[in-house]
């Protein structure tokens, strides 16, 4: 059977329609608005009216009043994904406008709301998954921004592991298929529940490493996942409710680009 990898598009390809504005002098500066915009409503929640009022007294300027009612809809209607994808889409152009301090900013609420959504166990959409995912790499590639964009990349891969599950998990644990192929402990056909089903390491009490290992047809369920950027070969391996402890590097991008695409494969031979 032929082995499915994952193809996303190169983070340099993501093209913003904000970037005009970003270049323009005349252009309000909405993104510093948003920026307040967005804290606020991280920090009141749905007090939508309370909220309006506080915007009406801070500035009257046509655009900036425009601006907090669209995303005071968006609050309150649910669609904190939409904030999410504006957001990301701002800490860009902020960047590239040379203004790390803000597109920080910007940053640290969008991990906020990401956190406050897989708490809600609100639903997504595997396509939305997947762009939010390609803004944040995008966002990667400013040394900066690196951190924190590896962060929302970690969050949105439990996000995942929360929100789209495909099947109902077994009760109990079971290995299929066990032994050893070359410098892999190789796993098949298997389940893994809870910190402590598979005991592979002086990290073990703490989670399973997936270095070293070769897993076909796996599930974690309930499990912290570690990766140090060693060898490993992933082939449609499910995470579900689980955690991410994932080192930030090449090769943990490319293991958490798996997490979300789980019926691809990852084979990672150096580190």
């Amino acid at each position: 059977m032929a082995t499915k990898f994952l193809e996303f598009p190169s983070p340099e390809t993501i093209v913003c329609e904000e970037d005009e504005m970003v270049a323009a002098k005349s252009t309000p500066d909405w993104k510093g608005w948003l920026t307040l915009v967005l804290a606020v409503l991280v920090a009141v929640g749905g007090a939508t009216w309370a909220l309006w009022r506080e915007f009406s007294e801070l500035d009257k300027h046509i655009a900036r009043v425009e601006t907090a009612v669209r995303i005071i809809g968006a609050k309150q209607g649910g669609d904190t994904q939409t904030l999410v994808d504006e957001s990301l889409k701002i800490a860009l152009n902020d960047s590239k406008a040379g203004q790390p301090d803000k597109a920080k900013a910007v940053l640290a609420i969008t991990n906020r709301l990401v956190s406050d959504q897989i708490a809600a166990h609100a639903p997504i959409t595997q396509a939305s998954i997947q762009t939010t995912f390609l803004q944040y790499q995008a966002l990667k590639q400013m040394p900066l921004l690196a951190d924190q964009a590896h962060e929302g990349m970690i969050k949105l891969a439990e996000y995942h592991s929360v929100a789209l599950p495909e099947a109902p998990v077994p009760k109990s644990a079971y290995v299929g298929e066990s032994d050893h192929i070359g410098r892999f402990w190789h796993f098949k056909n298997s389940i893994f529940i809870g910190n402590h089903a598979l005991g592979n390491g002086p990290e073990s009490s703490e989670g399973t490493v997936l270095d070293g290992l070769f897993l076909q047809n796996v599930t974690f369920e309930g499990s912290v996942i570690i990766y140090h950027s060693g060898p490993v070969i992933l082939q449609n391996v499910k995470f579900v409710n689980c955690k991410f402890r994932i080192d930030n590097s090449r090769q943990g991008d490319q293991l958490l680009q798996t997490t979300i695409e789980p019926e691809a494969t990852v084979r990672m031979s150096h580190p």
